[in-house]
C-alpha cells in the first residue's frame, strides 16, 4: 500500500509537493472520517458479533477517524451501537429483500452521514459483517488514495441478468435510463467517496426508474454514478462465499485463521455472513 515515486522532482516541484502535503497532513487528514453505515433487519436490532466490533473500535485511530450509522427496522438493543452509533429514527424504511426499499434505506443512511462534513468515505455493511483487519489497515488504504473514488465489487452486467435490465423504467421521453451496453451489476456492500455519496443524495428521485426491477440494490448505485460520468474502482471489500444455486451467501459456522488469510488475500476488509453462533477462532 505504499506510494511509489514516479520520477525525480525539481526544487520548485518539491516545494509545491511539500506545501500540499503539509496542508493535507496538518489541516485535512486529522479531521477526515470514514462512516460505517449498517443496515440492520433482525428483530433484536443488533449486530451478530457485537463484541468483535467493540474490539475493532477500541483502537484510538478507529475512535478518531471512524463513525457508525445505523438504519434498523426494529428498535436497537445492541449495547455497542447504543454507545457508539448514530441511530436513525423516523422515517424508518420498512425494508424487504430484493425490493427498492433497500435502496431507499441506504440513501437514508447516506443522507444522515453526509450531515457530518468530516465523513469523507461511506462503507455499507450489514449486521452479519465482521472486520477481518484492524481499522488502521482500512484507514491507511483510504489515506493513500490520491484521488478519492468509490469502490465497488462489480462490473458489466452479464446476459443472464438482462431480464433485470428489461424492468428498468424508461425516462419520460421514452429513452432508456442507461443503455444495456453500459448497464452494470454490483455487490450491495460498497465504499463511496463523499462526492459520489452527495450525487446519490441529490439524484435520489432516480429510484423511480428502478422501482419495478428485481434486486435493485445490486444495480442502482453503480448505474446512477456510471450514468453521471463518475469513475470508480473495483475491489471485493467484503469477502463472501457462494454455493451454486443459492440466493444468499454462505453463513460461516466457524471463522478460522486460514479463512481470514484467504479473505484478506482478496483485498477485502470485512467478511460476511456470520450469525450469533459463529465461532471465531
Amino acid at each position: 500500500m505504499k506510494c511509489m515515486e514516479t520520477g525525480a522532482k525539481g526544487p520548485k516541484t518539491n516545494l509545491i509537493f511539500y506545501i500540499f502535503n503539509y496542508i493535507e497532513v496538518v489541516f485535512i487528514t486529522p479531521f477526515m472520517r470514514v462512516a460505517l453505515c449498517f443496515l440492520i433487519s433482525n428483530p433484536e436490532g443488533r449486530l451478530h458479533q457485537s463484541e468483535v466490533w467493540r474490539s475493532y473500535f477500541s483502537h484510538p485511530s478507529a475512535r478518531h477517524h471512524g463513525a457508525v450509522y445505523v438504519h434498523s427496522k426494529h428498535p436497537v438493543t445492541d449495547p455497542f451501537l447504543l454507545e457508539f452509533a448514530t441511530i436513525l429514527e423516523n422515517p424508518i424504511v420498512n425494508t424487504s429483500w430484493g425490493h427498492i426499499s433497500i435502496v431507499e434505506a441506504t440513501l437514508h443512511l447516506l443522507r444522515s452521514a453526509l450531515e457530518d462534513l468530516s465523513n469523507m468515505y461511506f462503507m455499507l455493511l450489514s449486521e452479519s459483517c465482521i472486520p477481518i483487519v484492524d481499522f488502521e489497515c482500512l484507514w491507511t488504504f483510504l489515506k493513500e488514495q490520491t484521488v478519492p473514488r468509490s469502490i465497488f465489487n462489480g462490473g458489466k452486467c452479464p446476459w443472464d441478468f438482462y431480464y433485470r435490465y428489461h424492468d428498468v423504467s424508461p425516462l419520460p421521453d421514452g429513452s432508456p435510463y442507461i443503455g444495456w451496453d453500459r448497464f452494470m451489476v454490483q455487490s450491495q456492500w460498497m465504499l463511496l467517496c463523499r462526492d459520489d455519496a452527495q450525487l446519490l443524495d441529490e439524484t435520489r428521485n432516480d429510484t423511480q426508474y428502478f422501482r419495478h426491477m428485481p434486486i435493485p440494490d445490486e444495480h442502482y448505485f453503480i448505474n446512477v454514478l456510471h450514468r453521471n460520468g463518475r469513475a470508480f474502482d473495483y475491489r471485493p471489500l467484503v469477502y463472501m462465499e457462494w454455493r451454486s444455486g443459492q440466493k444468499h451467501p454462505n453463513t460461516f459456522s466457524t471463522i478460522t485463521p486460514d479463512l481470514v488469510r484467504t479473505a484478506v488475500s482478496t483485498g477485502a476488509f470485512f467478511l460476511r455472513k456470520v450469525n450469533d453462533s459463529t465461532q471465531i477462532l
